[in-house]
């Protein structure tokens, strides 16, 4: 170590008895840096690039609040683009009873919890849809007990405990590490580039016990802005449009999807049935809709 205007000599020892020196000898990739924590070598502000930023990122969710350290956890890895942020789209959960509690079912999903067999396992099944067009999965297996057996003077078992209610929340936080303790809500906000969209899913049981599970997400942020390309020609007028509609009605109850959308359309769902809309959401009965210009969000959740 040595002080700011102190000189520093540094010498290296060389040993070999069959090199034959005739142009001298030299060394590199010493650092010089401030502090007792050594670093990374990384260029001056100035020099800094796109490919010196990380290039991948990971996600997983568990049952507790402080992420974990392990690396494993968070595979698998994808590349990090840091120009378009990447966002929660849709959420889809499906359920199925499987006679396995290690391996989850290939078929039988459905949007329903459905009737429950003693003995057998009901696995819940998360699918995140994100605005870059790609999709993760999760899995949560809770097993369906038994009646206890009859005994002389014994007490039957109880019944198992299943799913009552699936309870999914969302909030932005600038920390990517502790989960968030107010601004929940059951719409997806708006979360700047370079914060965190946490989700929130809360499991309420049949015995009024509940389980909470959290996962989170970056937001990318913008990358360096490119160079101003030449001015294209301009193109000829398009021809004049029909005109727009007056945004009436502002909402609509109906068991079918309104053929005339916009941005801001509240439609409750009056069906008794499942509905795919146009944009590929399943629609769920006595539930109501807005419409954000491409696709339908719940605009609240009824249990």
């Amino acid at each position: 170590t040595f002080t700011t205007g102190q000189t520093v000599s540094m010498y290296f020892r060389f040993k070999s008895s069959e090199m034959v020196i005739k142009d001298g000898l030299s060394v590199a990739g010493h650092k010089i840096e401030p502090d007792s924590t050594a670093t990374p070598w990384m260029p001056s502000a100035s020099e800094v690039t796109t490919a010196d930023w990380p290039s991948y990122i990971g996600q997983y969710s568990d049952f507790t609040a402080t992420a974990s350290t392990d690396p494993a956890k968070y595979a698998p890895w994808t590349v990090f683009k840091g120009n378009d942020g990447v966002g929660i789209k849709t959420t889809v959960i499906t359920y199925a009873i499987s006679i396995s509690g290690t391996i989850a079912p290939t078929t039988g999903w459905t949007s329903s919890v459905p009737s429950l067999v003693k003995g057998l396992y009901l696995w819940t099944k998360t699918v995140w849809t994100y605005t870059d067009n790609s999709s993760e999965t999760g899995y949560s297996v809770t097993y369906i007990s038994k009646d206890g057996n009859n005994g002389n003077d014994g007490i039957a078992g109880k019944d198992g405990t299943g799913i009552k209610t699936t309870t999914i929340t969302y909030a932005g936080s600038t920390s990517g590490t502790t989960a968030p303790t107010s601004g929940w809500s059951s719409t997806v906000p708006t979360v700047a580039a370079g914060s965190y969209l946490w989700t929130k899913t809360v499991w309420a049981y049949t015995d009024n016990t509940s389980e909470t599970g959290y996962s989170v997400a970056k937001m990318g942020s913008d990358g360096a802005t490119g160079p101003q390309g030449p001015q294209g020609n301009t193109g000829p007028q398009g021809p004049t449009g029909p005109a727009g509609s007056n945004g009436d009605p502002g909402k609509v109850v109906s068991d079918t999807e309104p053929t005339t959308r916009f941005k801001g359309l509240t439609w409750k769902y009056s069906g008794t049935a499942d509905l795919t809309a146009s944009d590929g959401t399943v629609i769920k009965p006595n539930t109501e809709y807005y419409y954000n210009d491409t696709h339908w969000m719940i605009n609240y959740l009824s249990a």
